[in-house]
């Protein structure tokens, strides 16, 4: 854990903004003994895991953006990255990283439409290592949950009822296409479904897309 970052990493190499004595910073590790596509749907379970804390014990009305970003009101209020080391095929460990808005009262002018906190949403106060035990006991949970199944599918119909554009037009952004999709929610494995005009359905993996709200960008 650290009060602050001085160069806090969010997003595609985004800048995460972390001054002191406001937020969460913190690191931790899984060892598992899984393949390494799996290591996306620890992400994402992560992800879930704090916006169902954030609901149920501080009623912060948080939703999922996928693949790993906390959202309130349409604003970011958390984010989750992993790095895994991968050996013979397996993931030997990953280094989950976690960040959360919560005594932020102002953000820059190239933020404050975009980022939001705790405090901003609920007022508070709020005690970071509280939410940081919080947290952690709900990810411990999750986590045996889901290396006792293998796979996302336990929670994929909790994880859809809080992804903030099921059912919504968004568009899909890759180096070279820029396509408007219906998405639909995700598959046991953490892909994205999402549905063409044609009405086909196909499945994104993580990291192949970014996805943005097709009237305002979800991912900053």
């Amino acid at each position: 854990m650290a009060d602050h970052q001085t160069a806090g990493r969010g997003s595609g190499d985004r800048q995460w903004l972390s001054p002191p004595r406001t937020g969460i910073c913190l690191s931790f590790v899984l060892i598992p003994s899984f393949k390494p596509y799996q290591a996306r749907e620890l992400t994402m379970l992560v992800a879930y895991s704090i916006a169902v804390v954030l609901r149920e014990t501080y009623g912060i009305p948080a939703m999922l953006k996928w693949p790993n970003d906390i959202m309130v009101q349409g604003k970011k209020i958390a984010g989750v990255l992993s790095e895994p080391c991968v050996a013979h095929d397996t993931i030997r460990y990953m280094v989950i990283g976690m960040g959360m808005n919560v005594h932020t009262r102002q953000f820059p002018p190239e933020l404050k439409d975009i980022a939001t906190s705790l405090h901003r949403e609920g007022g508070g106060p709020f005690d970071r290592i509280d939410l940081i035990a919080d947290c952690l006991k709900r990810i411990e949970q999750d986590y045996a949950g889901y290396g006792a199944k293998g796979s996302l599918e336990h929670i994929i119909p909790a994880y859809d009822a809080l992804l903030i554009h099921r059912n919504q037009q968004i568009r899909l952004v890759t180096r070279t296409h820029d396509q408007g999709v219906l998405s639909k929610g995700i598959n046991r494995h953490g892909e994205l479904q999402v549905q063409d005009l044609d009405g086909s359905i196909r499945s994104i993996s993580l990291g192949a897309v970014s996805v943005r709200g097709a009237f305002k960008y979800w991912q900053w």
